[in-house]
């Protein structure tokens, strides 16, 4: 038991330095309520319809400060092989409310993965309120909800996106 409470000790300095976004640890039961709502969000699928204060707070989030990503079904950084010039993140669908913007992408490189990222939209502003990383391709909104609904999302703060 002393060992484990000294493992923990151990590990709070490293929690001290690292610096999360405000509202990052877990859907708040707002966010919750609205991006479970039946009728909501309008799905998109083309990087020119992400809203511009959605992409600013990507950039200013971002562990890699950029926002570079590919279109649905286009070319990307899928592996460990580096081709210059192409995104790391790929795009497979969003979804649009009046005060909510929904990003569903998957994430090449070293180790491929998906992620969802849900902004608030306040004005010219937007903000990350939450994200998560699902076990699988979520290719609809429907399978985000229903992921949701099921708790099969895993939201650490720590993971990057």
């Amino acid at each position: 038991m002393l060992k484990r409470v000294v493992a923990s000790l151990a590990f709070l300095p490293f929690l001290a330095a690292v610096s999360f976004p405000r509202g990052m640890f877990h859907l708040s039961p707002d966010d919750s309520l609205h991006l479970l709502s039946a009728d909501s969000f309008t799905i998109f699928r083309r990087i020119d319809a992400i809203p511009s204060a959605v992409r600013k707070a990507f950039v200013r989030d971002a562990p890699d400060k950029a926002f570079a990503m590919a279109t649905p079904g286009g070319e990307y950084q899928e592996s460990c092989i580096t081709h210059e010039g192409l995104p790391h993140r790929r795009l497979i669908f969003g979804a649009l409310s009046a005060d909510h913007c929904l990003l569903c992408y998957e994430i090449g490189g070293r180790g491929h993965y998906y992620m969802l990222l849900l902004f608030k939209l306040s004005g010219p502003d937007a903000q990350v309120v939450w994200h998560a990383v699902p076990d699988d391709a979520l290719g609809s909104l429907e399978k985000v909800r229903d992921a949701v609904r099921k708790g099969n999302l895993d939201d650490d703060p720590a993971i990057q996106w």
